[in-house]
C-alpha cells in the first residue's frame, strides 16, 4: 500500500471545499484509499500524470472529486483536486 501525499494546491482546494460540501474529508479519504491501492486505474495523461474521478452523492451533499496525481511504488502524490456538486 502506498502513502498518499497532498501537494499544497490540493490541500488548499480540499480545505476550501470543506466550507461548501458536507463530509468532504470523508469523501477525500475514500478517494485516497482507492488511489493508494490501485493508482493505475486512473486515466493516464502526459508526463506520468493520471486523472481519477470519484462520483459524489447529491442527496447527501457529497461532492464529485477529480484528482490529478502521479505515483510510484511507494507514494501517490495528488497534485490538484477539483470539487463540484454531484449530478445524481
Amino acid at each position: 500500500m502506498r502513502t498518499v501525499i497532498l501537494d499544497d494546491v490540493a490541500r488548499a482546494a480540499l480545505d476550501e471545499a470543506n466550507g461548501s460540501f458536507y463530509r468532504v474529508y470523508d469523501a477525500q479519504q475514500g478517494l485516497e484509499w482507492r488511489l493508494c491501492r490501485r493508482p493505475m486505474d486512473g486515466v493516464a495523461r502526459k508526463r506520468g500524470y493520471y486523472l481519477c474521478k470519484q462520483l459524489g452523492i447529491k442527496a447527501m451533499r457529497i461532492p464529485t472529486i477529480t484528482a490529478l496525481y502521479i505515483y510510484d511504488d511507494d507514494t501517490v502524490t495528488i497534485k490538484a483536486l477539483a470539487f463540484r456538486p454531484a449530478d445524481n
